[in-house]
């Protein structure tokens, strides 16, 4: 993996089981009648844009800027990737309910975002499948980091701006 990132084998089949979960969420929840089929151009450009934002992440983290500003950078980010890939919201003609699903959308983005790294601390914590060497945000209550490993024996935790590399995923996820 570019940069030196280490993952476990583990990454891509939960990934793939998120993606499912969370796309049938927005079949189920978001999708409007009215809502086309995505050009493979666009898809293709919605793909890119991920992996710059995922990029971007590693980039600010393998080079030790500060949480507080990873967290903006990429929660300004992850607002602008979902303004520009949501045309539901674009125009004067667009109609109520495609602004609701828009909406729903994003609601299920930010939920992805909050449980998806709770589900990661579970199984962090109870499956031992991989870790996160500097996290600071953590599930249950009274663990703790020192000198960076964390005290807690059944749970785990996560930098807290990986949150926002969840909500980068909806508008390339929710394209296909």
């Amino acid at each position: 993996l570019p940069m030196g990132a280490q993952t476990s084998v583990w990454v891509p089949a939960l990934l793939a089981a998120f993606y499912a979960c969370d796309g049938g969420l927005y079949l189920l929840l978001c999708r409007g009648d009215g809502d086309g089929v995505t050009r493979p151009s666009e898809v293709l450009v919605r793909f890119a844009v991920l992996g710059m934002l995922l990029q971007v992440s590693a980039i600010l983290y393998e080079n030790y800027v500060p949480y507080k500003t990873i967290r903006a950078v990429l929660a300004l980010l992850a607002c602008a990737n979902w303004l520009s890939f949501d045309k539901r919201l674009a125009g004067k003609g667009s109609k109520r309910e495609d602004r609701v699903n828009s909406l729903k959308s994003l609601g299920l983005s930010v939920f992805a975002g909050v449980a998806a790294p709770l589900i990661e601390c579970l199984l962090i914590g109870q499956l031992h499948l991989w870790s996160y060497p500097r996290a600071d945000t953590f599930l249950a209550p009274g663990s703790s980091v020192g000198n960076g490993i964390v005290q807690h024996p059944a749970f785990s935790g996560f930098p807290s701006w990986v949150p926002m590399c969840y909500v980068f995923y909806h508008p390339f996820l929710f394209s296909l």
